[in-house]
């Protein structure tokens, strides 16, 4: 489904990701490093970083010619614009995680999950280094994260989906727009999955479909142009999953069957 309001935000007869934010970049000229960004207003910031991820889904939603990232596109512009799912800026992923109340041995575990050193986390835990020093040695630790808390409302308890969003994913989207989008995919295969109600079925497995769904951008970014430079994580990715999710080495009960939800109400497959 093409989504046309978000026509606006993408070039109209381009649709190469390496382009994929050239009107969002030429709407801010000015910005070319982290410390750019930290010295503008904190509302003139907190829409910048909104429209580059507006773009991101409205790329996957218009722009890939592909069903399954036209999907993740797809419901994830619903789900933000119907506040089904909240963007929330933030400077510090993983000390916002602290504040909102998730377990220090569950944040432990994804800074594992991203590389960080054993040594590093006990480093950590004996406060010999700080959470800015490590994001500093492993940036990958302050990129998007998708969040999922229980909230009391009235007597019964409800899931509510954040995603955390830093402002340095703005340079990311400038500097290295593939990777960018490829970070996006993964956010949106998570808030579809949130959507579908998958978080009580099989949480165990949001992070696997998302890392597929990642490495299918990617598949097919490289498709339309094989001389896209990516990071090593992306490689291995696609090391993993050549075909995307397709690829040969994918449990079938990874995937399950998605509708496309009906505005403002989760699909219940």
């Amino acid at each position: 489904m093409t989504i046309d309001a978000a026509g606006h935000f993408l070039p109209k007869n381009e649709k190469a990701p390496t382009h994929a934010y050239d009107i969002i970049n030429a709407r801010y000229p000015s910005i070319e490093t982290v410390k750019d960004l930290l010295s503008l207003d904190e509302e003139v910031l907190s829409q910048m970083v909104s429209d580059y991820f507006t773009t991101g889904v409205a790329y996957l939603a218009n722009s890939t010619n592909d069903k399954s990232l036209e999907l993740l596109g797809d419901t994830t512009w619903i789900a933000i614009n119907t506040k089904m799912v909240l963007t929330i800026m933030t400077s510090n992923v993983m000390a916002a995680l602290l504040q909102l109340g998730i377990p220090s041995q569950e944040i432990l575990n994804e800074m594992l999950s991203r590389g960080v050193s054993r040594a590093d986390i006990d480093d950590l835990l004996k406060r010999e280094i700080s959470i800015d020093e490590l994001i500093e040695k492993y940036p990958i630790l302050n990129e998007m994260y998708t969040l999922f808390i229980q909230q009391a409302k009235g007597k019964t308890l409800d899931m509510v989906a954040y995603v955390l969003v830093p402002p340095e994913f703005v340079i990311r989207c400038r500097e290295n727009p593939v990777e960018a989008l490829a970070t996006m995919t993964h956010t949106c295969s998570q808030v579809t999955d949130f959507i579908n109600n998958r978080l009580p079925k099989d949480k165990s497995n949001f992070n696997v479909r998302s890392n597929i769904y990642e490495a299918h951008f990617l598949v097919n970014a490289l498709k339309q142009d094989p001389g896209i430079q990516v990071g090593k994580f992306y490689k291995d990715l696609i090391n993993e999953y050549p075909d995307g999710i397709y690829s040969r080495n994918i449990n079938k009960n990874v995937f399950y069957r998605k509708e496309k939800p009906v505005k403002g109400k989760p699909s219940n497959n």
